[in-house]
Formats: structure tokens, C-alpha cells, sequence
């Protein structure tokens, strides 16, 4: 039996379950909800309920007092039951979905996935689980944000006004958020897997084509559109490039069959800030009809920058790199003045 707590049901557990029933040893067992003592004892494995942390045991709690686990130590969040499970049984739970075995030749690769997922989908649950500000000022958000998974999650607990919450309904919902988390989890695992791992050798080889062509260019030129940041983030900081690149360009895929077009985006201050860029395309050019693009400009092939400064377009590869060049020297004339 998989052990968890009763009553409201959040994303923490649900999806601790639904990682636990993919591996094979647990793939057949039965999701018991209680907080009876007696009952938890006789579950294999027990999570987010219990107050103790142990996995000699397999009992995943993460209530009691002197809990203070994380993830590794480049982590400072502190974990829930979802983010227990995925420290101790990550790399199984991704292999099972991706259905590939890890083995010496792929291994830095799981390594790299584990990583991503946990930045990207489980660190969340532990924060909001452990009830966390993503922020350190206590200024209100600008907006709000209610079609998260946790709040879809929540919301298949009965409301308020729903007098049936027996033992047999709350299972059946229970399993109704299992399945969500779950299949949310696969997907972005999957997405990550087939779309992200791939993409960072492609990166590496356009930073260092780059290089090779101009060394103190501040443009990357990707071999092709793909999930480029966070690889280049990180390449830059191997490489002892922190801060240098200010755009990255690049053909564009979809505009092939319509003719040739160029796109460049500006590199946000980080992947947590993606709405900030190192350097933004100049505030004149941002939402202009192509006509006058281009007699602002002057670049013949401008087609399109768009409003927020963080995109533009060009007809052709000569036309992109005027654009992000003419940028970079209208930003460097505005520091200086």
C-alpha cells in the first residue's frame, strides 16, 4: 500500500502518488488515504503524512519540525512530499516515462533532465507547498495567475456548498488529480526530453561558430530556431561569457515557404526574468507598419519589431544583423550620453 494523508487533497500528493505507480515495484499498489497511525504502518512506502523522514523505511514526510531536506545543495528550497520522491526516485520516474534506459552514454543527459524538471515543475510544488515567496519585497503582483496546476488541483476538491464528502467520493476525486498532475508531468517531461535535451548541442556549436567568426561579437547565429536560454546561459557561464551575448538570431522555419526571414530576440537578464532583456531593440522602432521601420532605420529589409522591443524581423540575414548591430550602438550611445 501507498500511504498518504485524508481530507483535502493538493498537488504535493497527488503527484507523489502518480510518481511512485510508475515504477514497477509500486506500479500495482493501493493509494490508502488516512492519518491513522495503525493503518500507515502497514504501508510500503508513506508520503506527506506521518511526520518522519526516513528513507531506509520509504516514509516521505516533510511536516515535522527539524525537517530541513533540499534537493542538493545549488537548491535553497525546501521540500514537500513531491520534491522527497523525485530526490530519491527522479531518474527511475524519468527513465519509465521516456521509456529509456540510462546508461553511460546518456547519463549526463538524465543528469541534465533531472535538473530541468526539477527547476522547472517540482521546485514550484515545494515552494508553494511549503508556503514560500517566489519574491523577496512584499509588493503585490501586477496579476494573478488562477489557471496554475495547483489551482486546478484544488479545485477538484468538493467546494464549500457540496454536502457529499465521503470516503468513496473523495477517492474518486483524489484519483481525478492524480491523473491531471500526472499527465500534465508526463507531458512536460516528454516535452523536454524530445525538444530540450536535443537542443543544446546545437547551441554550443552556434556559440562557438560565432566566436570563431567574430570574437567579440555580442550575436549569436543559430543553426536553427530551437529552446536556446537556458543553454546559452549556461554556455556562457563555462565559457567565462557571463553577460557578453545581447541577441540571438536565427531563419525562421515557418517563414520558409513564404521567402526568407530573419528573426532576432533579445536575451533576457536571466530564465527566471524573461520579461527583461540585456538589450531591447529601441523604443522607436517597437510596433511601427514596415514602411516606416524602414525609413527610421534605414535598413531596407527591417520587416517587423515588435511592440515590447523584444523581437524583430528581417527579409533577409544582412537586414537582421543590421537591425541587432544598429541596436547595440543606439544603446551604447545612450549609456554614454
Amino acid at each position: 500500500m501507498i500511504g498518504v494523508h485524508s481530507g483535502t487533497f493538493h498537488l504535493d500528493d497527488t503527484l507523489s502518488c502518480f510518481m511512485l505507480k510508475l515504477l514497477p515495484e509500486y506500479k500495482n499498489h493501493q493509494v490508502v488515504r488516512t492519518r491513522d497511525k495503525m493503518l500507515l504502518s502497514k504501508c510500503d512506502v508513506v508520503v506527506d503524512v506521518g511526520f518522519v523522514y526516513d528513507p531506509s523505511i520509504h516514509r516521505y514526510d516533510h511536516h515535522h519540525e527539524t525537517f530541513n531536506e533540499k534537493f542538493s545543495k545549488q537548491y535553497t528550497t525546501k521540500l514537500c512530499g513531491a520534491g522527497l520522491i523525485f530526490k530519491h526516485f527522479g531518474l527511475r520516474v524519468l527513465s519509465e516515462i521516456v521509456e529509456t534506459e540510462i546508461t553511460e552514454e546518456n547519463k549526463d543527459n538524465f543528469n541534465f533532465l533531472l535538473h530541468k524538471i526539477y527547476r522547472d515543475f517540482v521546485e514550484g510544488i515545494d515552494g508553494y507547498d511549503n508556503r514560500i515567496s517566489r519574491f523577496d519585497s512584499m509588493e503585490e503582483p501586477k496579476y494573478c495567475i488562477v489557471n496554475s496546476l495547483p489551482n486546478r488541483i484544488k479545485r477538484l476538491n468538493p467546494g464549500w456548498t457540496v454536502s457529499k464528502r465521503d470516503d468513496e467520493e473523495m477517492m474518486v476525486r483524489f484519483n481525478k488529480a492524480l491523473q491531471l498532475a500526472g499527465s500534465e508531468f508526463v507531458e512536460f517531461v516528454k516535452h523536454v526530453w524530445d525538444t530540450w535535451i536535443p537542443a543544446y548541442p546545437i547551441v554550443l556549436r552556434s556559440i562557438k561558430k560565432s566566436l570563431e567568426i567574430n570574437p567579440l561579437t555580442r550575436v549569436v547565429e543559430l543553426e536553427s530556431g530551437c529552446p536556446w536560454l537556458e543553454h546559452l546561459l549556461y554556455v556562457e557561464e563555462q565559457l567565462n561569457l557571463k553577460g557578453r551575448f545581447q541577441f540571438v538570431v536565427f531563419l525562421s522555419e515557418f517563414a520558409k515557404q513564404l521567402g526568407e526571414k530573419w528573426i532576432a530576440k533579445a536575451i533576457p537578464i536571466s530564465n527566471n526574468s524573461q520579461l527583461i532583456n540585456r538589450t531591447d531593440f529601441p523604443e522607436k522602432w517597437c510596433g511601427l507598419e514596415v514602411s516606416d521601420l524602414r525609413k527610421i532605420t534605414k535598413i531596407q529589409d527591417a520587416h517587423f519589431c515588435h511592440k515590447s522591443g523584444f523581437l524583430a524581423v528581417s527579409r533577409t540575414k544582412k537586414g537582421i544583423y543590421q537591425m541587432t548591430e544598429k541596436a547595440l550602438k543606439l544603446k551604447k550611445k545612450q549609456i554614454e550620453n
